[in-house]
């Protein structure tokens, strides 16, 4: 009874450390994204901005 009690406990820690993994994995997705986007975005808008002022 006891044992069972302890592997239902390890069993519940190791999907608990899975679905925190799979969130901060995600958010690093996330995050990395909106990086790429707003170098992106930076870099259109400054070359419009460069070309108006020296076109």
């Amino acid at each position: 009874m006891i044992i069972e009690s302890v592997k239902e406990a390890f069993n519940l820690i190791i999907l608990l450390d899975q679905d925190v993994m799979e969130i901060v994995s995600l958010s690093l997705q996330v995050s990395l994204m909106s990086v790429i986007l707003a170098v992106f975005a930076g870099v259109f808008i400054g070359s419009f901005w460069l070309y108006q002022i020296f076109h």
